[in-house]
């Protein structure tokens, strides 16, 4: 066989593709309560071939430290204080707020959020408050940390709070002290 030609066929081949375009598709069949198993053989018949042990250590794969962030710039309760006084707040996102700085240790879910602010869906919630830290953080240049689970997006929501480090299972972000300081200040609550 030619050179050529099996630079073509190789251009040409389809990618084995990764599973990061179906992690939200295989991360609701968890929640569903789906083994790795069930979900290779759901895949599969759609056409995507991946055995439940790949699928497994996709979503269990450790994280690279080098690239983590260990250190965050947090602005003060003032700063806080300024930039909630000039964003536009929703309704729900005030409920989301509220549950949160109410919460034990202002530590939350997101499924919690979701309840607090009447959503059947944690996605919602998630995108609502992800939205409520982006104005926050865009109010006073806030530098929002790298979003782990999406490589080269950010996470929004990290001007709010950051992960709950001592919890296991479902994610928990703690909210910045300073924040809660600016939302007692203003008595937002």
């Amino acid at each position: 066989m030619k050179t050529a030609k099996i630079l073509s066929d190789a251009k040409s081949a389809p990618s084995k593709g990764s599973l990061e375009a179906h992690r939200e598709a295989i991360l609701l069949l968890r929640e569903k309560g789906y083994t790795w198993r069930e979900i290779s053989g759901f895949l599969a018949e759609r056409g995507i071939h991946a055995d439940h042990t790949k699928i497994y250590r996709f979503f269990n794969k450790p994280k690279p430290k080098a690239n983590r962030k260990l250190t965050m710039n947090v602005i003060s309760s003032e700063e806080y204080e300024n930039a909630l006084k000039q964003i536009s707040i929703s309704d729900k996102q005030k409920l989301m707020l509220k549950a949160h700085y109410e919460a034990p240790n202002r530590s939350i879910t997101y499924s919690q959020l979701a309840r607090a602010a009447g959503y059947d869906d944690y996605a919602v919630a998630n995108r609502q408050y992800g939205q409520l830290g982006r104005d926050l953080g865009e109010a006073v240049s806030f530098q929002f940390a790298d979003a782990e689970t999406r490589p080269g997006e950010k996470f929004y929501s990290s001007s709010i709070g950051m992960p709950n480090a001592y919890t296991t299972g479902e994610f928990q972000l703690v909210m910045h002290h300073e924040l809660s300081k600016a939302i007692q200040n203003l008595q937002l609550f």
